[in-house]
């Protein structure tokens, strides 16, 4: 293939055709600012932060669309340049700051874990390529409120009115906060401040691994027992590990999993520690509904624990008991208002990485200073396979292990290998017993799409399990991390999450550990119990409840 050769200040490179300018620069090694481009999925050229001037023509041209061509010879730092980025640094900083001024639009309340505010919107059409591309969900996009182009949500004047699914991808790529998570601490610190409750809180397996960003510690950095020290020291009663909430679904899930593969029914089976996931095939899949787990996430199997097991042995009332989650993943706030416990909510309150970060900082409390400490039992350390439920294809191996050890088979890793060359699905192949069981690891929603609809029209062929986690890289990359998560930061991540898999957690199996085994023994029985039937599996809705939710909260005055 013959290549391209053209200058970047002063700079001789060749790059194949078909190329855009900004790649070129990139690989090249020279820096050329963006704001509206992602990679992919948002590459339209429409705020000109990338622009560069070209020899031979008179407007200068956004590097992000622009393919190069022989002879071309482009300078990306000229006074011309450096003016039209000005501005656009100047604009960007008025949006910020409009939300502090004058209002011209209402503030979008009404969802339980997206806020929107259109002041602050830039139009840069970074989410709505996101909503649509990435996850295809659709519910919000570009369009005219009042002589100004903001984007909101389609079809409703509220977010809650529309298919959105929590996610949070879109708060992780807006540059302004005009979508943001719905900051709970403040009603953290008032739960903390009642002397009438015992506030305790669970951590999600990626928070020990992206916490430490939030004080410009390194990605990856596993921050455990730090994290649990300075959880202590905001206040909570007892510092939990959702990571033994982990080691039960795993326990729960093999035990369904098993039972569809013997029975033939069901299959291929669906995870559901993915709260947008579920809500994804509620909404735009109500046929595959059944094939869905019935299993809750591990933060709500461990919040039903907490007040059913954990509470009257400790002489405490459920309803004084107050779990707080810290996850990583948007979706958590609204999964934790829907799923309830003997008239108890599994889980009251699901702050995120960033909000946490924010908080721990407001009270002068610096991750890095603290001493290790430990979680508190009864829900300390889970083991290495609930370790990894923080990336994608953890829940599937995680699951595959306890079942193999069950039957007699050995399985400690998936070969997993890209799908019909997709990257973000990948295949394993499992000897089981003379048999294979095909499982599948699918990252974003929109990948997901493309395998629901196969499995729809009969082309899909024959899979046993799959696994859907939203966000790229699974919880590690969930809209409520750190930002940004580029994929370094991701790599990083996964890599310390196997790490404590592989080396640093005691147990590799969930039914080693022995905390689940005297939870097992003292009070749920077998995976599959009625009563862990009744405690730690749900049902999910054939029918989205989104938009009778939306009305109700447009009556409580909750939009304004």
């Amino acid at each position: 293939m013959s290549l391209v050769h053209l200058t970047i200040d002063g700079k001789k490179i060749a790059v194949a055709p078909g190329t855009t300018i900004l790649k070129a620069a990139q690989e090249a090694g020279i820096f050329i600012p963006t704001l509206c481009y992602l990679e992919g999925i948002n590459e339209v050229g429409a705020c000109h932060m990338c622009s560069v001037e070209i020899e031979g023509e008179e407007e200068p041209q956004p590097a992000c669309i622009t393919p190069v061509r022989e002879g071309m010879v482009v300078h990306t730092d000229t006074p011309r340049i450096r003016k039209m980025r000005e501005a656009l640094q100047i604009r960007l900083r008025l949006a910020k700051a409009q939300a502090f001024s004058a209002r011209d639009f209402k503030v979008d309340r009404s969802d339980s874990a997206i806020i929107r505010d259109p002041n602050k919107c830039i139009a840069c059409l970074r989410c709505e390529s996101v909503c649509h591309k990435m996850q295809t969900v659709g519910a919000i996009a570009l369009q005219r409120l009042e002589n100004r182009m903001v984007v909101a949500p389609i079809g409703s004047d509220s977010l809650a009115g529309t298919p959105c699914v929590q996610c949070g991808q879109c708060t992780h790529v807006c540059l302004t906060g005009a979508l943001a998570e719905r900051d709970q601490t403040a009603e953290l610190l008032e739960l903390l401040e009642d002397k009438g409750k015992h506030v305790v809180i669970q951590t999600s397996p990626a928070s020990r691994v992206s916490l430490g960003e939030m004080f410009f510690l390194s990605p990856g950095e596993d921050v455990t027992g730090r994290m649990v020290a300075a959880l202590r020291r905001l206040g909570f009663a007892k510092v939990f590990d959702t990571t033994l909430g982990a080691d039960i679904t795993a326990m729960e899930e093999a035990r369904e999993f098993q039972d569809k593969l013997q029975k033939g029914r069901g299959l291929p089976h669906f995870t559901s520690c993915c709260g947008a996931w579920v809500r994804f095939v509620e909404q735009f899949y109500p046929q595959l509904v059944e094939n869905l787990s019935s299993c809750k996430s591990p933060q709500q199997m461990l919040g039903a624990l907490i007040k059913a097991y954990y509470a009257p042995r400790q002489g405490l009332d459920p309803g004084s008991v107050v779990v707080v989650s810290l996850t990583p993943c948007t979706s958590k706030k609204g999964e934790a208002l829907r799923l309830k416990n003997s008239g108890h909510k599994d889980v009251d309150l699901v702050l995120t990485m960033r909000e946490m970060g924010r908080l721990l900082r407001s009270k002068d409390i610096d991750l890095e200073t603290m001493p290790e400490e430990d979680f508190d039992s009864p829900f300390g350390p889970g083991s290495g396979g609930g370790q990894i439920f923080g990336a994608s294809g953890g829940v599937a191996t995680s699951l595959l292990r306890t079942l193999g050890s069950w039957e007699g088979v050995p399985i400690t890793e998936l070969n997993w290998r890209a799908w019909a060359g997709e990257d973000l699905i990948q295949e394993a192949l499992v000897n089981f017993k003379g048999k294979e069981i095909r499982a599948l690891r699918v990252q974003t929603l929109g990948k997901a799409r493309l395998i629901l609809d196969k499995l729809a029209s009969g082309e899909l062929g024959e899979y046993h399990l799959v696994e859907v986690m939203a966000c790229p890289g699974g919880c590690i990359g969930g809209g409520g991390q750190p930002i940004p998560s580029t994929q370094e930061r991701l790599e990083a991540r996964a890599e310390a999450l196997k790490a404590r898999d592989g080396g640093k957690a005691a147990w590799r199996l969930a039914q080693e550990n022995p905390q689940v085994q005297e939870i097992y023994s003292q009070f749920l029985g077998n995976p599959g119990s009625p009563r862990a039937k009744e405690l730690l599996h749900t049902f999910h809705a054939s029918t989205s409840p989104r938009r009778e939710e939306a009305q109700a909260q447009k009556k409580r005055g909750f939009l304004f």
